[in-house]
């Protein structure tokens, strides 16, 4: 799910990792950082900043606050298709939604450092909802949760440069690089009306 990285087409190393850092038409900061961790041959798990990812890139954006906008809908179906509670002053109750990838959805991260970091990543959310009935004021808790597996795939490509992946998966094989499971998560609060 990740792409090549631009710079990468035999062993990286750390004069090509400062020539990156250096780059003047891209912060590859994150991606820099996950790209080491995978040629650490861990394996371990890595927690992204996924607020940074949301406020940076304006696809990711576009998708999360789509995402949240189904969420909405569903909440007021459930609401109006599930509860019984015209007379109370406060009803409150959770939800958890399904597990949904970024290009599965027709978008892709916009800016370099994001394709490189999170590429094609899964989301799933989850609420804790607080909804007036006399009011018809909703306010919610959002956690928005990603994972992800960092790698590189035979025979695709970065979308940046177009460079194949195929050198940086060799390291996996060899054992010089290692795949490993990404997560990350933020809330935001939504109110609206229904």
């Amino acid at each position: 799910m990740r792409r090549s990285m631009t710079w990468i087409v035999g062993i990286f190393n750390s004069e090509n990792a400062e020539m990156a850092r250096q780059r003047e038409d891209s912060d590859l900061t994150d991606a820099l950082e996950l790209y080491s961790h995978y040629r650490s041959a861990t394996g371990d798990l890595k927690i992204i900043n996924l607020e940074k990812a949301y406020i940076e890139d304006p696809s990711i954006k576009y998708f999360i606050d789509g995402e949240i906008a189904n969420l909405k809908k569903a909440i007021e179906n459930i609401y109006f298709q599930k509860m019984d509670c015209e007379q109370q002053e406060m009803v409150k109750f959770q939800v958890t939604g399904a597990l949904v990838g970024m290009t599965g959805s027709g978008y892709y991260p916009s800016l370099e450092n994001w394709q490189k970091t999170l590429g094609d990543f899964l989301i799933w959310l989850s609420a804790d909802i607080t909804y007036n009935p006399k009011t018809k004021k909703a306010d919610a808790i959002v956690a928005v949760h990603s994972i992800d597996i960092y790698n590189f795939n035979r025979g695709a490509a970065d979308v940046f440069t177009g460079l194949p992946d195929n050198p940086n998966g060799r390291f996996a094989e060899l054992g010089w690089a290692k795949s490993f499971i990404t997560k990350g998560n933020f809330t935001i609060n939504v109110e609206w009306s229904f």
